[in-house]
């Protein structure tokens, strides 16, 4: 539904609107609430004092006061966000809080309010013989104000803690597992884990239900991850959904210790169990730890010491747990597979290669003998051409320098110049893909972060380094910082400033393939952040195309060539930040400025963002699509003059002759 923001922007009723969002007061809402319920739920009751209050079917749509009604049936009395919460002179109103059997969730966004312990105990101790919405009304609570989908969450909790406490009451009878197959067997003995509350297949992998129990100890033990946890507890999660997975990951983060079932013989503290974890934890990492030191020389070792370590591999007892497989070990110490069985069962594997270091070693010292002839230095060339004269015998040069190479002997004729081959070498280890792809508005805000630099010239003859961050998504300038130096410190600065707006963990950090972004320190500091570092192609700006557009922007509209001094220039730099990101208009982006943009994006839910996601792509494609039209079209063009160029030279030649 979009609204007539303008118009609804000076309700005082009216919290937030955009184009696509409505959300009213919270005090207005309690009043339509209070309207309603005295009402008997009549949605014309809203309808009344919506009209009254200045709303009318222009500006919100005939089916509003419906919307309303559907709404309060469904969540009950209204809540506040955290945010109307934190605000100067806020009054607290809802019931439910109140009433002492409802407190304001600690987890997700903090804008829900649940149980509090001690409704929750005396709900799951009345529990089944009296219904939830019994329990509830004895505390004297209005069903009215609950609302229908959170009784529906208090009844399913309540059910399930019950069937639970079933489940860990009864013996585990012996079940006949002859004629099942390896599937069932695999579901069986899932079903039979005592933290499994119930398990059923969905398509291929199993899908577990934990019980309470598996909750209460694994919160402590989630910085392992999802899959140790699941194997701690005597699961395979090779069997199991990432989704399920994630969705047990996201049930154990959210997880509050009030929670527990009262009248459960109290298992370990959670700081004796924390402490085990972490000892078991440690154990895991040192014995890991040692397998890797193990495995790193492996690679530099004769034939006969690597098959000495793979019998060893082979000869370790196996792992009741099932973690420590072989492939596991071989994995730990970075031995590839195919490497260590043919080690072990071919007799034969790996002489060659002894052979090739036996003639590599008499190859060396005929080597030598050349390099001292006569006491003068000798490059490479000239040890290959001097070689059959003083030893009678011939190598190739490549074969001269892999030996060379391999024993460490250095010539100085010749050498390479040492800055370029660091330079080379740098490019070749620190060079990184082109993660976005010119996708630039293909994403969530704060999903990417683009940068770069350039120049300013200001006052007599002075320069100064603009190092830029902005998001191509909302167009906000995230950082920008402004040196006397283009050098590493100007980019770390860079990346200092742009934490004050932090993007999501995962976030694509694209530049270009400047020797800044390079750096062994820049690139460890990006890592560190959480960014996924990416790179355009060298010498092509179009990767990286809302950066520049933003230096050509603040060139044109900024006089910073009439600053005289460096803070001068910073102090210009910092004032139109400000404007940039909060009062210029963007014309591609509706005339709102990038925190508007923001805002905007940020606050659509998943179906509103697939559909702007699918305009946008939809503008994607056809603008590849155009820009592959065009460099047809201009190829066409750049052949034809060359065949009219080469024409008019042909018509030339033969006038002459």
């Amino acid at each position: 539904m979009l609204y007539q923001t303008q118009k609804l922007k000076d309700n005082p009723c009216v919290y937030f609107v955009d184009y696509s969002q409505l959300e009213l007061t919270v005090d207005f809402r309690i009043r339509l609430f209070e309207e309603w319920k005295a009402n008997g739920q009549d949605a014309g009751s809203i309808a009344g004092m919506l009209s009254e209050n200045g709303f009318d079917d222009d500006t919100v749509g005939a089916k509003y006061p419906q919307i309303l009604s559907k709404n309060f049936e469904s969540n009950g009395f209204p809540v506040a966000d955290r945010f109307q919460r934190s605000a100067d002179g806020y009054e607290e109103k809802n019931p439910l809080i109140l009433s002492g059997a409802f407190e304001y969730s600690s987890n997700g966004n903090g804008n829900g309010i649940t149980l509090s312990a001690e409704m929750r105990h005396r709900l799951l101790e009345g529990y089944p013989a009296h219904t939830a919405e019994e329990i509830l009304m004895d505390a004297g609570l209005d069903l009215t104000d609950v609302g229908k989908i959170r009784m529906g969450r208090i009844e399913k909790e309540a059910r399930q803690r019950e069937q639970e406490k079933l489940k860990e009451s009864m013996m585990v009878m012996p079940v006949d597992t002859s004629g099942m197959d390896e599937n069932e067997l695999r579901l069986k003995k899932v079903r039979d884990n005592p933290y499994v509350f119930r398990a059923e297949f969905r398509g291929s992998n199993i899908k577990p239900e934990m019980t309470q129990r598996f909750y209460e100890e694994a919160y402590l033990l989630l910085p392992l991850g999802i899959d140790r946890i699941m194997k701690i507890y005597g699961i395979d999660p090779d069997f199991i959904s990432r989704t399920t997975l994630n969705a047990i990951s996201s049930k154990i983060l959210g997880y509050d210790p009030a929670r527990a079932v009262p009248g459960r013989k109290p298992g370990p503290s959670p700081q004796v169990l924390k402490t085990g974890f972490a000892r078991a934890d440690a154990m895991h990492r040192l014995i890991e730890i040692q397998f890797v030191e193990l495995g790193k020389p492996f690679n530099g070792l004769k034939i006969n010491q690597k098959r000495r370590i793979c019998r060893w591999i082979d000869s370790l007892p196996r792992d009741p747990q099932g973690y420590y497989t072989k492939e596991k070990i071989l994995d730990l110490m970075r031995i590839k597979r195919s490497t260590y069985y043919e080690i072990l069962e071919n007799e034969n594997y790996g002489m060659s290669e002894q052979r090739l270091a036996d003639q590599d070693e008499l190859d060396f010292e005929v080597i030598q003998r050349v390099i001292e002839y006569k006491g003068f230095e000798k490059g490479i060339r000239q040890i290959y051409m001097l070689m059959p004269r003083i030893t009678y015998s011939h190598m190739s040069m490549n074969r001269i320098r892999r030996i060379m190479r391999r024993y460490g002997l250095r010539t100085t004729i010749r050498r390479p110049h040492g800055h370029r081959k660091g330079a080379r070498e740098m490019v070749r280890k620190n060079k990184k893909a082109n993660l976005l792809l010119q996708k630039f508005r293909l994403h969530r805000p704060n999903e990417v972060r683009l940068t770069d630099v350039t120049y300013l010239d200001y006052g007599n003859g002075q320069r100064a380094y603009g190092s830029c961050s902005v998001d191509p998504v909302s167009g906000m300038l995230i950082a920008f910082v402004v040196s006397e130096k283009n050098d590493l410190q100007m980019a770390l600065d860079t990346l200092d400033e742009m934490d004050r707006h932090p993007a999501v963990k995962g976030a694509i950090l694209h530049s270009d393939q400047g020797t800044l972004y390079m750096a062994d320190d820049f690139q460890k500091a990006v890592k560190e952040r959480g960014y996924r570092q990416s790179m355009s192609k060298r010498g092509y700006c179009w990767d990286n195309a809302p950066e520049e557009s933003f230096h050509g922007h603040f060139k044109d509209e900024c006089h910073y060539k009439e600053c005289s001094t460096i803070e001068e220039l910073r102090e210009l730099v910092d004032k139109y930040a400000v404007y940039y990101n909060t009062e210029r208009g963007r014309w591609d982006h509706d005339g709102m400025t990038p925190a508007e943009y923001e805002k905007y994006l940020l606050d659509l839910d998943d179906e509103a963002f697939s559909k702007y996601l699918e305009k946008e792509t939809a503008r994607y494609e056809k603008m590849k699509a155009d820009a592959a039209a065009r460099a047809v079209e201009k190829a066409h063009i750049e052949q034809e003059e060359h065949r009219r160029q080469m024409e008019e030279y042909d018509v030339e030649q033969t006038g002459k002759e």
